[in-house]
C-alpha cells in the first residue's frame, strides 16, 4: 500500500512538472508591427487583437509556455530578431537572406502582393520593365520577393523607402509615388479603417507574388529548444 501511495505521489509530480516549469521560466519574447488584420494596435504596446496574435496565444497556451507579444516598428523587430534581444517574429515572409539568421515554422497564411495606386492613375504592369518609369514605394525591412529585388537593381527600378505601409499610401495622395506593393488583405484592412484613403485607391489586376506567412525564430535564442 505505502508503495503504491509513493508511486501515485510521483505521478501527480511529473504530470504537474510542466506548468510549474512553465509558471518559472521567463516568457518567450515574440514582437511584430501593426499589421490589421494580423495585429491590431499601438507601436510600443501589447497588441489588442489580430489573426495571428489569436494564432500565437492558443499555440503558446498548448505548448504550456509563457509568452510575452510587442508592436514595435518593422525594421527594429528584425534587428531584435536577429540578435536574439526577441525569440520570434510574429508573421513574415520567408527569404534567404532571412534563412540565415530565423528558423520558420510551417506556413501559418498564404496571400498575395499586389501593386497599390491612385484611383484614375494610369498603373498597368505585366513583367518587370513596365515598371520603369513608375516611382515606386517600399517599406523598409520587407520582402516583395527575390526577383523583384533583383529587377530594381538590374533594370534598375526607381524606388523609395519609408517606415509604414500608411507613409506610402499618404505618398501616393500626395502624388510622391506611383504605386507600392502591399499584402492585399493587410491593404485593404488598412483602407477600409482610414477615412482618408477610402475611395482613393485601386489595386492591380495582377499580384506581384503569393507569398506564404511564417513565424520566424531566432536562431540564437532558447526558442529553438522548443522549435
Amino acid at each position: 500500500m505505502k508503495n503504491k501511495i509513493i508511486f501515485l505521489v510521483l505521478l501527480v509530480s511529473i504530470f504537474q512538472l510542466p506548468c510549474c516549469l512553465a509558471e518559472n521560466q521567463p516568457p518567450y519574447y515574440i514582437v511584430e508591427d501593426p499589421w490589421p488584420p494580423y495585429t491590431y494596435g499601438e507601436t510600443g504596446t501589447v497588441p489588442s487583437r489580430g489573426l495571428s496574435v489569436e494564432l500565437v496565444n492558443i499555440l503558446f497556451e498548448r505548448i504550456g509556455a509563457p509568452v510575452k507579444l510587442e508592436l514595435l516598428p518593422w525594421k527594429r523587430c528584425i534587428v531584435m530578431v536577429q540578435s536574439a534581444q526577441a525569440d520570434a517574429l510574429m508573421l513574415t515572409i520567408k527569404t534567404r537572406e532571412r534563412e540565415q539568421f530565423f528558423y520558420f515554422t510551417s506556413p501559418f497564411f498564404e496571400n498575395k502582393i499586389v501593386f497599390v495606386h491612385r484611383k484614375g492613375h494610369k498603373f498597368k504592369w505585366k513583367e518587370f520593365r513596365d515598371l520603369q518609369g513608375f516611382k515606386l514605394g517600399l517599406v523598409r525591412g520587407s520582402d516583395y520577393s527575390q526577383e523583384f529585388h533583383d529587377a530594381v537593381v538590374q533594370l534598375p527600378l526607381t524606388v523609395e523607402s519609408v517606415g509604414t505601409i500608411t507613409q506610402n499610401l499618404d505618398k501616393l495622395l500626395r502624388g510622391r509615388i506611383d504605386a507600392t506593393p502591399v499584402i492585399d488583405i493587410v491593404a485593404r484592412k488598412l483602407i477600409n479603417q482610414t477615412p482618408r484613403f477610402q475611395g482613393q485607391f485601386s489595386f492591380s489586376a495582377i499580384p506581384l507574388g503569393r507569398p506564404c506567412m511564417y513565424m520566424a525564430l531566432s536562431r540564437k535564442s532558447r526558442i529553438m529548444n522548443i522549435a
